[in-house]
């Protein structure tokens, strides 16, 4: 019988965190809660839940994503646990999800994916997998662009019905080897949060283990579930800033991500790809549309086409960091 933790992070959200937290339990899996923005007012949630829980990280402050899932996965390590399931907390899964991933999980595979629907929509994907948005798609050495979620958006009519191998995993619903993360390490703290599954999934891969796809595994995921509810007393007044922050941060982790494990044929083709995007989002702010802060997007192209603008683009970002009330220290750490 093979040991596994679930693990479930959240921000100060209760309501979905508890539907995760439930399904993990209905899995028999030991479960493991990470409350990033804790106070005493949760203590009476936390009450109702607390038979569930069998071990839990209450972080004051909002930690980041990598942070907390690295309390929980530091100590499924000590624990001698042979598997580590992370979940949103606005998702969850169904009762035979991790059993299926397990039965798959032979040899060098280290990471499963399972098949994930939208929250809303059982038949309207989420992801199936990561791979890259252009050039070779599987592969690491000649993917292009940026690494997306495999059929997202698509409905889902048996075209992702086989098990199959993929650059890596979305770390909404996975499951990682804890032989695997004693030799790879943790999710890389300086990304704080957003692509560390990508960063992790690709320093695995350099390791020689392999990611699947497990279509008979299920799970839902309402994706930006907290950012959605923007009157929400969760986020409070810092709820423009974080979204401003969310939808760029993207941007700033991959290129460290690329700048840690890419060729110079990938750098520079997201690189330049990234000087037009950031244009046409300054191009859009000019004309008064909602779009990202075209800003950042080109910081983070410079940095790839040269690493003497990463500071610039660092310093930016921690400005940014630090309007959300978040306290980051240095950002990046190689």
């Amino acid at each position: 019988m093979f040991k596994t933790l679930g693990v479930v992070i959240t921000y100060r959200e209760t309501e979905m965190t508890k539907k995760a937290i439930k399904s993990l339990i209905s899995a028999d899996v030991d479960v493991a809660l990470v409350f990033n923005g804790w106070d005493e007012s949760y203590r009476g949630w936390l009450d109702n839940l607390e038979q569930y829980i069998d071990f839990k990280f209450l972080n004051k402050n909002n930690v980041g994503f990598c942070r907390g899932n690295n309390q929980a996965m530091r100590l499924a390590i000590e624990k001698n646990y042979d598997y580590v399931f992370l979940l949103n907390n606005d998702a969850w899964i169904e009762e035979d999800c991790i059993k299926e991933l397990i039965r798959k999980c032979k040899g060098n595979v280290g990471l499963l994916q399972p098949k994930v629907y939208k929250a809303w929509d059982k038949k309207l994907l989420d992801t199936t997998g990561l791979i890259f948005r252009y050039g070779n798609k599987y592969s690491w050495e000649n993917g292009l662009g940026y690494v997306i979620d495999r059929g997202q958006n698509e409905i889902d009519e048996g075209q992702y019905d086989e098990v199959y191998n993929i650059v890596g995993c979305c770390a909404c619903a996975t499951l990682y080897k804890v032989k695997m993360i004693k030799e790879v390490g943790l999710f890389w703290e300086g990304l704080w949060s957003q692509g560390e599954d990508v960063e992790f999934s690709w320093r695995a891969y350099k390791h020689g283990w392999k990611a699947k796809f497990v279509p008979e595994a299920v799970s839902y995921h309402w994706r930006g579930y907290s950012l959605k509810k923007e009157k929400s007393e969760i986020l409070g007044k810092s709820i423009r800033n974080l979204k401003k922050l969310w939808s760029v941060l993207s941007y700033r982790n991959w290129a460290l991500t690329l700048l840690r494990h890419g060729n110079r044929k990938q750098k520079f083709f997201t690189g330049f790809m990234w000087m037009y995007v950031g244009y046409k989002s300054w191009f859009g702010k000019r004309l008064g549309r909602d779009d990202v802060e075209g800003k950042y997007i080109w910081l983070c192209s410079l940095a790839l086409l040269s690493e003497n603008y990463l500071s610039l683009m660092e310093m930016n970002y921690k400005i940014l960091f630090e309007s959300c009330g978040i306290q980051v220290g240095c950002l990046y750490n190689d």
